[in-house]
């Protein structure tokens, strides 16, 4: 019982680290600052991106049976996520917008992060305890970080009339974290992190396209060049605080 109890504590610290950022999005922003801070999220989206797919073709280990869990849900997940976004976003205002890839964010984080808390719920149970508190530490410092691209939207529309939901999106992004963690303490399963994590994958990169195809559609070429710089930064940051552990 006080190992449940242990397991659900670190695990909502990592799922609900997220929220940090949170309060970002209630500062509209405009112009150079706008792009920097959208370059810095996309930044870290591509990292997540790298992270993901370099943890999942370790686990793949020359498999057929798990490189077609991992290409299969990957290739669903990306064209699902296109085919929602086409649906949603034709002809809306700039705050629904902003709401449908804020939830398409959201999704891809949750998908990743219920993996994460998978490694947490395993780490405990097989009783790692050298590996655990590492484990809890990195994935604390980083879910910091993957709140900030599921605010991103709303920098440059602001959210004053959608702080609700813009705190369910964060919740959806950290909640998986608690959920895999007490799934994979009662069953552990590899299969089940490749197909998730080929999901999560699948998810983040059709919204980091989307993004950056907004960036060099909707900017001259000063404001482009700050979004660069941003995304350069966001991928720095990211790998710091990967290194932190």
């Amino acid at each position: 019982m006080m190992q449940l109890i242990q397991l659900f504590l670190m695990s909502s610290l990592v799922a609900y680290s997220i929220l940090v950022t949170y309060p970002l999005a209630f500062r509209k922003m405009s112009g150079r600052r706008y792009q920097l801070f959208n370059g810095i999220a996309l930044g870290i989206l591509i990292y997540l991106i790298m992270d993901i797919f370099s943890g999942t073709y370790t686990l793949l280990d020359d498999s057929p049976i798990l490189s077609f869990l991992f290409i299969v849900p990957f290739v669903l997940s990306y064209f699902g996520f296109h085919l929602y976004s086409s649906m949603r976003v034709s002809g809306v205002s700039n705050e629904k917008y902003a709401e449908t890839v804020s939830l398409i964010i959201s999704l891809g984080i949750g998908l990743q992060n219920f993996t994460e808390g998978l490694a947490i719920g395993g780490s405990l149970r097989l009783g790692l305890s050298t590996v655990l508190i590492p484990l809890v530490v990195g994935l604390t410092l980083q879910n910091v970080t993957e709140g900030f691209p599921i605010a991103s939207p709303f920098l440059k529309t602001g959210v004053e009339k959608e702080r609700t939901y813009l705190l369910y999106m964060y919740l959806l992004g950290g909640s998986p974290t608690l959920l895999g963690s007490l799934l994979s303490y009662v069953l552990a399963s590899t299969p089940l992190v490749v197909v998730f994590n080929a999901l999560a994958m699948g998810g983040i990169l059709f919204v980091a396209l989307e993004m950056y195809k907004g960036m060099v559609k909707h900017s001259d070429q000063s404001l482009r060049n700050v979004a660069e710089v941003g995304i350069a930064i966001g991928i720095v940051i990211t790998f710091l605080v990967n290194l932190l552990p």
